[in-house]
């Protein structure tokens, strides 16, 4: 799998199996971190409601696995 990544402006690709846990989650924070404080609420709004979804997905059969293109 290929992440592409952003930090300080520029693009920057890696694959997952180089970064681990730890540096992944430090990454995506400091990205997180440097948007505008609305696309952070916007961002948090989303993955809320993602997982709304995923907690209902017996229900409304949206699950991560069908969600995922063929």
């Amino acid at each position: 799998m290929i992440t592409r990544l952003v930090r300080n402006g520029a693009m920057m690709y890696t694959t997952a199996s180089k970064m681990s846990t730890e540096d992944t989650i430090r990454t995506y924070k400091q990205l997180i971190r440097s948007m505008p404080r609305q696309n952070q609420y916007l961002l948090l709004y989303v993955l809320d409601l993602l997982s709304a979804f995923a907690r209902k997905a017996d229900i409304n059969l949206m699950t991560a696995k069908r969600s995922q293109p063929s």
